[in-house]
């Protein structure tokens, strides 16, 4: 049977591995045979030839690499593509939290095994599907909006706010007309709902959301937890 344009897109993948280690590289490779795979040496070459933009699906990035580490340069891609996903493969454990200031997809030890990676895989996999745009119908006027663009709704009175990548618009309606039937859309406090998608951080009693401090009710926050672990779990 014949797979169709959009299904063999969303399986082929555009992968990168930084790795100075050459069976590393092989090892990876047979990993990621189906997939169209660019390696690169060093951090300074991978970032001398994409220079700011990153035509990649997935990085694969080593922590262990020689002058600047593979930390560094996650934090360097960082600076220009918060969309790319971004995994460390390595056999330190003590850049963790790191990884998770970067955003980090997953955290790899080596040698990777083929179970590990098809959790990764099916992680980006989920991320290229394009969700559909929210459509709010307002005294007879439509408005559309990326999801992907939106960062949290905060109901103010008989409105909600819908915070952007871009800036912010209220429109009349309650928090549960806009969040209704969306997974990524979670509430964390009576007023509030965030893009799980977004969220940099959890603290008690707050949560970040791009640049800002979203509050986290008591009363929401185990569910809270629960909803951003089962959303992000290949993370974990």
């Amino acid at each position: 049977m014949k797979t169709g344009g959009a299904a063999h897109r969303l399986l082929h993948m555009r992968i990168c591995i930084c790795e100075d280690q050459d069976n590393q590289i092989t090892s990876l490779k047979a990993l990621l045979a189906d997939h169209e795979v660019t390696v690169y040496h060093s951090a300074e070459e991978m970032l001398f030839e994409c220079g700011t933009t990153f035509p990649f699906d997935l990085c694969l990035l080593d922590v262990n690499l020689d002058k600047m580490n593979g930390v560094t340069l996650a934090r360097k891609i960082r600076e220009t593509d918060e969309a790319i996903v971004l995994a460390f493969v390595t056999n330190l454990n003590e850049y963790m939290a790191e990884g998770y200031e970067v955003q980090a997809a997953r955290y790899l030890l080596k040698p990777v095994t083929r179970e590990k990676m098809e959790e990764l895989l099916a992680f980006v996999r989920r991320k290229k599907i394009v969700r559909p745009p929210l459509i709010v119908s307002v005294k007879g006027e439509l408005f559309k909006f990326e999801q992907d663009d939106i960062l949290y709704f905060e109901s103010v009175g008989h409105y909600v706010r819908i915070r952007t990548e871009k800036g912010s618009v209220e429109l009349k309606g309650k928090l549960s007309d806009f969040i209704e039937g969306r997974g990524a859309f979670v509430p964390t406090h009576r007023s509030y709902a965030v893009n799980l998608d977004k969220v940099k951080k959890i603290g008690k009693g707050f949560c970040v959301v791009g640049e800002e401090e979203i509050p986290l009710s008591r009363q929401e926050a185990n569910a809270f937890c629960r909803k951003f672990i089962d959303w992000n779990k290949e993370k974990l």
